[in-house]
């Protein structure tokens, strides 16, 4: 096998087939816009090399636990999520980034709140929840000790976005656009605000 044929083997690799399922997982619903969501769930994810590649990263790094139990895959309510680390009541949800951020990302705390119901309804009891930001040009991280809101609320949130997006995807109708900062990030812009939409 030669210099070419690896190149193309990894560029292959770095793409790996996804087929959209029916399931409606936790990372559907943490972003503001569900449109998002939708359009993964209908034509499936699309991203350009570099996005590709982060992804990689970010998986290898996912691969590394820490804590006892590292990628735990929870179900409640037909809502799917896989937990990063949990250990005798500590969760932790891992992400990778090009700067360590002063704060954390609003949707990086939802997700990490959507988890931390899904750990309650499992029977899996937390005292403390934590992002670890992951810088990928050298060793540097940082954790962020997470305060949930109530339980009740973030349970209600859930159930309401998994409502309109399984709404949207049975009548073949988009969610309603929620523009954020997000969106110059959303492979899907073009066709959420082309013309037609």
């Amino acid at each position: 096998m030669d210099k070419n044929e690896l190149e193309i083997r990894f560029s292959e690799g770095l793409f790996e087939p996804h087929e959209p399922s029916g399931k409606i997982s936790v990372s559907s619903l943490i972003y503001p816009c569900l449109r998002k969501a939708y359009f993964e769930k209908k034509l499936g994810q699309f991203f350009d090399i570099s996005t590709a590649y982060k992804f990689w990263i970010g998986k290898a790094v996912h691969k590394m636990d820490f804590l006892k139990e590292g990628e735990v895959e929870l179900e409640w309510e037909g809502i799917l999520g896989r937990i990063d680390e949990y250990e005798e009541g500590v969760l932790v949800e891992k992400k990778t980034c090009n700067e360590l951020p002063r704060s954390p990302n609003s949707h990086h705390i939802t997700q990490l709140e959507y988890y931390y119901v899904l750990c309650l309804r499992n029977k899996k009891p937390i005292k403390n929840l934590f992002l670890l930001y992951l810088e990928k040009k050298y060793p540097a991280w940082k954790f962020f000790e997470i305060t949930p809101r109530k339980v009740e609320v973030i349970e209600k949130e859930m159930l309401e976005r998994k409502t309109i997006l399984e709404e949207a995807l049975k009548s073949k109708k988009m969610p309603e656009r929620s523009p954020s900062w997000l969106c110059k990030y959303c492979n899907f812009c073009p066709k959420c605000y082309g013309k037609n939409n």
